[in-house]
């Protein structure tokens, strides 16, 4: 069976990864899926190995563009986790699953909700107010995660001045009544070079903040865009506390898309304690495009449809 060219960009991600219809069975999987279990070669049905309700897990990605994670008991396995992502095959409806051992996404629900609750609630007795909070950033989280690896890319015609705006507009009109906020910057000779995938880019910059920004203090969540060796970066700073340990992020979630955008993740630590995160695009970035004012135009409309995919609904 002929796989889709969607398929074959994540089958290339380094992960396990395979096609599920929505009635359970193998459309098309990987060579590293099919390592881990012959019961995952094509056409084979999933449903004895899958959660009871996982019809119903997979009519919610669908209908509201989420991602969820399921367990996956293969026989004669150890035991693994797969993040579910609605995607198409041949024009019909299906899902994307990367796999993963249980051990990397013990610490996360089957729906991303809690892991946000956890860290926005610290250990505060929750009230009405952070469960709102909570609910909101699960909701923004999960739809990015989801853009994040199945939308299409946008034209060519962002820079790196569009993602710092995209970024404190979101703050500006999604956290307004929610601390802490995202600051976003850029040095002047980053300013207006390209940045490709845009759509995509920052849906996962948008998760890596929501992540982030509960785990700051008042003064919100720094976010530099920086060039560094002719490369684009962008550095996530967290505030001093001891309690958050050298890497309070799940980036096994995240490796996957970053790897499809040629992007690489790292941690610095500052001698007081400061955490940054850094993304580092791993090839080196073309000198400015020249753009016209219609360019510009229409870099404003499609910041506005971005901006709607998380607030609007």
């Amino acid at each position: 069976m002929k796989r889709s060219d969607e398929f074959v960009r994540y089958a290339e991600a380094g992960l396990p990864a395979l096609l599920l219809s929505a009635d359970g069975h193998v459309l098309s999987r990987n060579e590293l899926a099919l390592s881990i279990s012959g019961k995952l070669r094509c056409r084979s049905n999933l449903l004895p190995y899958l959660p009871e309700n996982i019809h119903t897990v997979l009519k919610e990605c669908k209908e509201q563009c989420e991602v969820a994670i399921i367990p996956l008991l293969l026989p004669q396995t150890e035991q693994l986790s797969a993040l579910v992502i609605p995607t198409e095959f041949e024009k019909q409806h299906c899902f994307l699953l990367l796999l993963f051992r249980e051990s990397i996404l013990a610490d996360l629900p089957p729906h991303l909700s809690t892991a946000v609750r956890k860290t926005f609630w610290k250990n505060q007795h929750p009230d009405y107010d952070s469960e709102n909070a909570a609910e909101f950033f699960t909701h923004a989280l999960r739809k990015g995660f989801a853009l994040a690896l199945t939308a299409e890319d946008f034209p060519q015609i962002f820079s790196a001045k569009h993602a710092c705006a995209f970024l404190n507009r979101f703050s500006e009109k999604a956290l307004q009544h929610q601390l802490p906020e995202i600051n976003a910057l850029c040095t002047t000779d980053c300013i207006d070079l390209p940045l490709y995938n845009f759509p995509r880019f920052t849906a996962l910059l948008i998760c890596l903040c929501l992540f982030c920004t509960p785990m700051c203090d008042k003064d919100g969540l720094k976010v530099l865009f920086f060039l560094e060796q002719e490369q684009m970066s962008v550095r996530l700073t967290l505030p001093a506390d001891d309690s958050l340990g050298d890497a309070p992020l799940p980036l096994s979630l995240f490796e996957a898309p970053l790897h499809l955008l040629g992007y690489r993740a790292s941690y610095q630590k500052d001698a007081d304690g400061s955490l940054h995160l850094i993304l580092t695009c791993e090839k080196a970035v073309p000198a400015g495009s020249i753009r016209t004012d219609e360019d510009d135009r229409t870099a404003e409309l499609f910041l506005q449809i971005l901006l709607s995919h998380f607030i609007g609904t």
